[in-house]
Formats: C-alpha cells, structure tokens, sequence
C-alpha cells in the first residue's frame, strides 16, 4: 500500500463498486485474498504490463481455487477452479497510483461459459497516428477503417467468452455483427475515456464506457437480449501493435452487465 495515494480510488467495472482511500482498498484486498486459495500451479500470471506517462497497465491471468468460505458474492462452489483474465490500469499523480479501473467477467469467475459474437462454441483460431486512427474509427462505427488498421493475421479477442476473430475476414464480421447490434440514439455511443500508449509505441491502452440500444440483430445463438434494452457497459482494449498495424486486440468487460443491464451485481461488498 505503499505506492497508494491516500486517497485513491478503485473502482470495479463490471459491477459499478468504488472503494475511496487506502482503508476501504485495503478491505476490499482482504476480502478478494481470502475469497480463493493459490497453490504452486494455481496464481496470478502477468501476462502483460507497460506504462505511460502518467498510466500503468496490467494484464494477468488470475488462477486458483475457491475456498469452503468464500467471501466472493456469487462465487462458484468451493473447490471450483476458477482461471479469470483481468485487466487493471492505474493512473500515477506524484510518484503515487490514485486511481484503478480493474475490469474482469463476473460470468467466468461464476464458472459460467459464454458466447456473445459467434453463433458456434468457438471460431477457428507511426504509432501515435494508429491510436487517433483506432479512435476515429471506433466512435464512427467505421468498420471497413477499423479492420484496414490490423494486420492480415491479426486477431480480436473477447476475454469474458474466449471467442477469439482472426484474420480480416472474421475481424469484419466481428464489427459488422456488434455494430448491427446496437443502435445510437441522441446522447448514446462509443465514448473513449484513457487512451494512451507505451513509449516503444507497441501497446495500447483504449477505454471507453459504450452506451446503446439493443437491436433485433443480436447476434449470439444464447443468451440474447431483448431488443430496446438499454446498456451502459465499460469497456477496455488492450492493443498489441507491430510495425504500425494492431496484431491483437485483448476485450474486457463484463459480460452480465449487458446481459442483464437492470440487476445490479456487487462483487466485494
């Protein structure tokens, strides 16, 4: 806690929860250590990690197993092995972190597995410029731009379904299905909140909270939402990027705040 501002803020974006100030984050800490166990095999794995000027961010991929105790609402049964993708970025004010935005899917740690863009259980497996050109193309629903930006290989994943697009082919229909899904209406979209990239220019860091209408366009086979819904859901990309082309983009966000938009989900309190 040492590198925490005093009075920082964490905020847990697939349920809304906000914890202000070293106390309730240590609290908040202690609940979330004791509510799995980790074994030699079973832990935290970094998967990735850069900064920017004033931003850090991590990826890890969060393994273990869920005690006779849990103290983790919703959490699946004791003895569950749970692997969950989490994705935390930290802004840095005077040598401090005062604020984190941690994102996972309360839906794989509740040992559920979703599909939200594909209607079968899995598909087939300068840089500055690059984030303006992701954030054009992302707030004008500018398809055909978005695809051009990956490399021919390149692949999209959605991290609370594992459904992973690869190539330009399936990127396209990726985006032509999600944007057919929803509709803007005045006030609603895609609305960025931290971009930023690392120094090298090989990772970015592109949050946002996408607010929309629900289409008849829906495209998963399950869990579908009625049409009309309205969603409020923030979201974070996490872009690896070589030679100046995105070569994979890693999507976080909770999948039971679209799908049930009117249930509030708490988490740690």
């Amino acid at each position: 806690m040492q590198l925490v501002d005093e009075d920082a803020v964490w905020t847990f974006m697939a349920t809304g929860e906000t914890f202000q100030g070293i106390e309730q984050i240590r609290q908040a800490s202690e609940k979330a250590m004791a509510g799995r166990i980790h074994t030699k095999d079973l832990h935290m794995e970094i998967t990735n990690m850069f900064a920017g000027e004033e931003q850090v961010c991590i990826e890890y991929l969060h393994r273990g197993i869920m005690p006779e105790h849990g103290t983790i609402t919703g959490s699946p049964p004791a003895g569950t092995e749970i692997a969950v993708p989490i994705c935390i970025t930290m802004h840095v004010k005077d040598g401090k972190f005062d604020r984190f935005d941690e994102y996972l899917d309360l839906a794989t740690l509740s040992g559920v597995k979703q599909h939200l863009f594909s209607d079968t259980n899995q598909n087939p497996a300068p840089e500055g410029d690059l984030a303006q050109a992701v954030t054009e193309a992302m707030t004008s629903d500018d398809v055909e731009s978005m695809v051009k930006l990956f490399a021919p290989d390149g692949e999209w994943v959605i991290m609370a379904t594992g459904e992973t697009f690869r190539g330009h082919d399936q990127i396209n229909q990726l985006a032509t299905r999600s944007v057919a899904a929803r509709d803007h209406t005045a006030g609603l979209g895609i609305k960025p909140t931290n971009v930023f990239t690392n120094a090298e220019g090989t990772k970015l860091c592109w949050e946002y909270v996408h607010t929309g209408v629900v289409t008849d366009k829906w495209p998963a086979s399950s869990h579908k939402v009625n049409p009309g819904t309205k969603f409020d859901l923030p979201i974070m990309l996490m872009c690896d990027i070589r030679q100046g082309k995105l070569v994979k983009i890693r999507e976080y966000f909770d999948l039971l705040t679209l799908l049930e938009p009117a249930t509030p989900h708490r988490l740690y309190s």
